[in-house]
């Protein structure tokens, strides 16, 4: 991992992903190989491994009593850092507002938001995030995603969502049956596996169909009850020129 980047590891189901999150912060130990965190091992100095690393894991470890500012006092005192400043953790996040809510009451996103300002508490070299969004609505997977480029600090995510990957991550890493299959940027990668784009409507457009065909010739379409789909090819050129066309058509 490069300091100071995101690095996204994508996979299905039963990949890897958790497990080598578990690795990197030394509850799990590799059946080979190690892995070092700021210059610890994960094999040797697993304790000094932990104290470098902030984690937030996939499902939100909250007490539902507790308000946020008792939550962030209580994993400053754990982490060894004065509890005053809670509150400064609470605002990074966007929390200043919440600070007496109880997290029984925290919509899933702010209960999220809590999870990563626990995980930033003591400014962790590697920061771990074990599918930061699941379960989210858009918008709070947005709201997500905005602190996560502010953060200055190296970053490893899980996910299973490319759209997540290709938004956050500086590099891709691309996880099946505990085996890296690919990894790079999203450029490099597109360049490598990619296969097009395409472009769907939500019902039969003529004038749309017209259009398309216009600028790519060769897009093949694909029908269905409901929609209309066309594959573009990759490095094609005339896509600003398409889509300027159906806005003016309204489409």
């Amino acid at each position: 991992l490069k300091e100071g980047e995101i690095t996204a590891v994508l996979g299905e189901n039963g990949a890897g992903k958790t497990t080598s999150v578990e690795i990197c912060c030394a509850i799990s130990s590799p059946t080979s190989g190690d892995v070092y965190i700021g210059g610890s091992s994960v094999k040797t100095s697993p304790q000094s491994v932990r104290q470098k690393v902030g984690v937030c894991p996939q499902k939100d470890v909250l007490w539902e009593k507790l308000t946020v500012l008792e939550h962030l006092e209580i994993f400053c005192l754990i982490k060894g850092i004065n509890s005053s400043n809670a509150s400064a953790m609470a605002a990074r996040v966007g929390l200043e507002d919440a600070l007496a809510t109880r997290s029984a009451s925290l919509s899933g996103g702010m209960k999220r938001k809590l999870s990563l300002a626990i995980a930033l508490i003591g400014n962790p070299y590697l920061l771990v995030l074990d599918e930061p969004t699941s379960g989210l609505d858009p918008y709070s997977s947005h709201e997500i995603w905005k602190l996560l480029k502010s953060f200055a600090c190296t970053v490893l995510l899980t996910t299973h969502s490319m759209l997540e990957a290709e938004a956050l991550a500086h590099k891709i890493v691309i996880l099946k049956k505990g085996k890296v299959r690919a990894e790079g940027t999203v450029l490099s990668l597109t360049e490598e596996f990619g296969l097009g784009y395409t472009l769907t409507f939500s019902k039969e457009e003529k004038e749309g169909e017209k259009i398309v065909l216009q600028y790519f010739p060769d897009a093949k379409k694909e029908k269905t009850k409901e929609l209309v789909s066309f594959h573009l090819g990759l490095y094609e050129k005339g896509f600003q020129e398409m889509f300027e066309d159906l806005d003016k058509e309204r489409i």
